[in-house]
Formats: C-alpha cells, structure tokens, sequence
C-alpha cells in the first residue's frame, strides 16, 4: 500500500527538524504560507500536534499557533544546541580569563539560607570574595529587608543584587536558596526546579539576555549530580520553549536569553550535564560541539 499523505508529511517534517536550521524554516514557512493547498496544511492542528507531541514528548501550548510549530520546534532545538554551553572552570579562573561583559548578564549561583557567611570553598563565598564590600553592604540590606517582612527566605527561592566589584562582569547576581540535605531526593529536584524558574523569571523581568549558571543542588545539598543535571537542562528547555516569541526573527530576539553557560568546577559535575543536554537534544551525534572545553581554552574559552 502507497504511504498515504500525513506519513509522507511526517517523513518530510522530521527530516526538515533535522537538517534545517531556524533561519531556513523562516523562508520556508513564507514559501509554504504564500501557497492556497500548502497554507492549508499548516493550519492542519491535528498533524502539527502530532508532530510536535512526537518532537518534544508534550502537548503543543495553547498559545502557540499552528502555523507556527513547525519552526517553533526546529528553532528550539538548535538554540539549545548553539547557545546552551556546559563548560568546565571556576569563577576566578573564569573572571580572570574573561572580556568584561559587553552587555547585561548574570550570574546564578547556590548560597546559603542566610544570605552571608558561606563557607570559603564554595561557590557563593567565591562570589561574596570577588564582590568586596560594595556586594556585602548590598547583601546585608537586602537581608534586613527580607528579614523584617517575612524571615529567612525559603528553599526555592531567588534573591537579586547587582554584582559589587564582579559588576563589570555580572551587574546582575542571583543568589539562590537550594535544598538542604535533609531533604527526600524529589524534595530537592523540586527545590531546584523551582529555584531555577525564580532565578530565570526574575532575569526576564530585568531584561537580562546573557546567564552564566553554577550548579544548584550538586554540593552539600548532596543530590543526585545526574538527577541534578536533568533538572537543570530541563529547567533551561521549558524556559526557553514557554518564553519563544515567534513574531520574531532568529536573529532577533525570539528567545528569552542570547546564551547560558553552565559552569562546573569538577569533572564528574561535568559529565552530567553534558549527558544532560545531549538527553535533551536526543541525538548523540549532535552532541559532538564545542561544549567539552575548559576555561582558557583557544577555541573561544569561557563565554561569560
């Protein structure tokens, strides 16, 4: 039996997914809109929402039209893949590698309940060293603010400051409140879900395209580093996919952030989250990038 129309569709479209990059699918949807018979076919809800469920494992949004989901899916994904990087470092080898920042960014990084007094070896003491006073003194009213209202700020939560003396890097910090030890292990995935949609939500809010990440959740908080990376990668995919503006070129904004760099400090940490963005993509052999280089490196070096 000759395959019937929706299989040839269907053949055709994950192959485009594929092979296609965003701006291609700009002309090609142009092309296919400008067509009576073809126009049809893009407005066919039932075959775009087959395709994306078959793309992406969920429902296609509500607020998505269908016209648009064959280039909203592609573009995703190979902004994912181009502007998600996993590299290996820690933050004074990489400030002290790194241009200044030439636009807005932020650092989003695990502290304490409190807000002071990390331990030296960690990444927010790291933060706290490289900020000085200015980021102390900012820190301290921040906290007699949170205080006074409503107590220590709870798991989940994402405090914003500017970046003290680190502000010609990152004029923008996020001190996130992880999960602490005690916890069950899907308290803490959902602790740093969460924590993740603040730290992302409130970037937003603030105009913020450009985001360098320490992992949440893989230190004393004692999570699962695998089950960690997962979440984080998938924190990043839902943003990203929720927040894409397809009233907007590639090249122009559609995506929530220009580009994420998660930054891990011990090999093993590493590992698992490129693991974790290459699930994401499912297709190992697009996993062969950029992303296993180290601060300093020639090929680009740390992009923060």
């Amino acid at each position: 039996m000759a395959p019937s129309l929706v299989d040839c569709l269907e053949n055709v479209g994950s192959q485009l997914f594929t092979f296609l990059g965003g701006s291609s699918l700009d002309c090609l949807s142009t092309v296919l809109a400008s067509h009576a018979p073809a126009y049809a076919l893009l407005l066919d809800e039932s075959l775009w929402s087959h395709l994306y469920h078959e793309q992406f494992g969920e429902a296609i949004p509500g607020s998505l039209s269908p016209h648009h989901a064959f280039l909203h899916m592609s573009c995703h994904r190979e902004w994912f893949f181009e502007h998600v990087h996993v590299v290996q470092g820690d933050l004074e080898s990489a400030v002290a590698t790194a241009a200044e920042t030439p636009s807005a960014a932020a650092l989003i990084f695990p502290t304490t309940p409190t807000l002071l007094h990390p331990h030296s070896t960690s990444a927010a003491g790291a933060v706290h060293k490289l900020g000085g006073t200015a980021l102390r003194l900012e820190i301290e009213r921040e906290r007699q603010a949170i205080y006074s209202s409503r107590g220590f700020p709870p798991p989940g939560s994402a405090i914003h400051t500017t970046g003290g003396q680190l502000s010609r890097w990152f004029p923008h910090l996020m001190h996130c409140i992880g999960p602490s030890s005690n916890r069950t292990v899907d308290e803490k995935l959902d602790i740093i879900e969460r924590t993740y949609l603040s730290a992302l939500t409130q970037l937003m809010a603030l105009h913020v395209r450009r985001a360098t990440i320490i992992p949440i959740g893989t230190g004393i908080a004692l999570c699962p580093v695998a089950l960690t990376a997962d979440v984080t990668m998938q924190s990043l995919w839902d943003h990203a996919l929720h927040h894409l503006d397809c009233n907007k070129r590639v090249d122009g904004g559609r995506f929530p952030l220009d580009d994420v760099v998660v930054l891990c400090r011990d090999a093993y940490v590493l590992d698992a989250f490129r693991w974790a963005k290459q699930g994401m993509l499912e297709d190992p052999a697009e996993s062969e990038s950029d992303d296993d280089m180290s601060v300093g490196d020639d090929e680009g070096g740390m992009d923060i």
